[in-house]
């Protein structure tokens, strides 16, 4: 025979009559009824219950289910309140309807079709005329890729600036690991990034790697570092790869920085005869520096602890001329969906391409 819940308690209530500490109900209750015994928790709570004065055996009266109501007229006061305050919790809409978490998320979820997700991160608030502007872009650059081939594809060389941090912790999602159901989750100590960090340019075409340069002797980018530090070294490791060629039908792409874009750099270039790929503002969803190369460096950096400088730029020419060459010519390739995908979206920004 099988014992009912208020048999149990009866026995409790009996040891408890009969002076026994929780403990000791437990363990004679343990020897008598085996698998069937109530946990030591059970046990305490009802003792504290008849310490309180607990006449009855009887679970406490529960307040009844609050009724699910999935009418249309709650489904038109939702629609309100959501559009007053979109930030509001499935909490706080049951206690303006009166009806259930059930009857809510039935709501939101089949009668108005919405999901909770968080803010898109965008870099910028675009205009309709930057957006009118990152279409014009994008088609001249997809119709000179494509005039130009393969071959041509070969003449770019795209870069730009990134910071480096002596140490920089990784995320939590960066230090997720496979353990055993036996072992405890690792710490990690809770670390801010370093305050000390170096800038470096990194110039790369569909070929591989052209150059990263380290500024130093000065904190901050500046047209005139551009043009008598930073191209002159791009420019002489070109020539040397193409020793027949030099900088000949070469077009060099970079963001819109002021120092990328002074009357300094103008000249400069158009001295070198070297175009430059225009490229529109606040758009670094479609530079491969951005979208592609640093988020893999700085992946690949994270929670590494460097001790100087030297040290950065052995990891950080490590890291590049480790890259498979195929990556460098898929990333053109990503480069020009890209551009594809912001024609389509009519110059808004790209997400999970």
């Amino acid at each position: 025979m099988e014992l009912e819940r208020e048999h149990i308690r009866a026995i409790i209530f009996y040891n408890w009559k009969r002076g026994l500490t929780s403990a000791e109900c437990e363990e004679e209750m343990r020897q008598t009824l085996g698998t069937s015994a109530p946990h030591r928790t059970t046990i305490s709570r009802w003792y504290t219950q008849f310490d309180r004065g607990q006449d009855t055996l009887k679970d406490d009266p529960r307040p009844g289910r609050i009724p699910v109501s999935t009418d249309d007229e709650n489904v038109e006061k939702l629609r309100v309140l959501l559009k007053e305050d979109p930030h509001m919790t499935t909490r706080q809409m049951m206690e303006k309807l009166k009806i259930g978490s059930e009857a809510v998320n039935t709501i939101l979820h089949q009668k108005l079709q919405m999901h909770w997700v968080c803010n898109r991160i965008v870099p910028h608030t675009l205009t309709p005329e930057q957006k009118a502007l990152r279409v014009k872009i994008c088609k001249q650059n997809l119709k000179w890729f494509k005039k130009n081939g393969a071959r041509g594809r070969s003449f770019v060389v795209t870069g730009d600036e990134t910071y480096i941090h002596l140490y920089d912790a990784p995320t939590r999602k960066e230090s997720k690991r496979w353990l055993c159901e036996d072992e405890p989750p690792p710490d990690q100590v809770k670390r801010e990034r370093t305050v000390k960090k170096f800038c470096y340019a990194v110039f790369f075409r569909s070929t591989g790697l052209v150059k990263a340069i380290r500024l130093t002797e000065q904190k901050t980018i500046t047209a005139k570092w551009f043009v008598e530090v930073c191209l002159p070294q791009v420019f002489e490791k070109i020539c040397s790869d193409r020793p027949n060629s030099g900088l000949r039908q070469i077009r060099l792409h970079y963001d819109n920085a002021t120092s990328h874009t002074s009357q300094l750099v103008t000249k400069y270039l158009a001295d070198n005869k070297v175009y430059v790929m225009p490229h529109p503002p606040y758009s670094p969803d479609i530079a491969p520096c951005d979208f592609w190369l640093f988020s893999k460096l700085k992946r690949y950096l994270r929670g590494q602890r460097f001790a100087n400088e030297d040290e950065v730029d052995i990891a950080v020419n490590t890291f590049l001329e480790g890259i498979p060459k195929n990556d460098w010519l898929d990333v053109f390739e990503s480069w020009q969906n890209r551009m594809k995908r912001v024609i389509e979206l009519q110059g808004d920004y790209i997400f999970h391409l």
